[in-house]
């Protein structure tokens, strides 16, 4: 069953999704209603605050560290997986990550781009996690 703070979540993922598709750019609003998200599902008890606070933190220093070694990933997408990894806690974040990176990569090498926007590309995985969650 899908958690009230994942359906939530849907809506401002999909606002960033399209700000980053048109103008390359992932607004702060955006990324504070996802963490609202994450304190809602903490609330309901679909998730822990350990396993918030761990998506959070492992996910933000992986996109952190990678942002600091390649000019691709910019602050904001840095944000979203971390708020992402606050409401789908490690686990799930990281099974989301391999998701729309591996898109993201077919994506760039069909369109032969160099630079793709993240957002988007995580948009279609945490959809595609929903879909999964309700069917198994």
């Amino acid at each position: 069953m899908i958690s009230a703070g994942n359906c939530l979540a849907f809506f401002p993922l999909s606002c960033a999704a399209v700000l980053d598709f048109r103008r390359r750019i992932i607004p702060n609003w955006t990324v504070l209603l996802i963490f609202c998200c994450a304190i809602l599902n903490i609330a309901a008890g679909a998730l822990t605050l350990q396993e918030a606070v761990l998506g959070t933190v492992v996910t933000g220093v992986i996109f952190l560290l990678t942002a600091m070694h390649r000019n691709g990933i910019g602050g904001g997408d840095v944000k979203l997986c971390a708020a992402l990894g606050a409401v789908l806690g490690l686990e799930r974040m990281l099974f989301l990550t391999v998701l729309a990176l591996l898109a993201l990569v077919i994506g760039g090498k069909i369109n032969k781009q160099d630079s793709m926007p993240l957002a988007p590309f995580a948009w279609g995985a945490f959809c595609l996690l929903q879909i999964l969650t309700i069917i198994l």
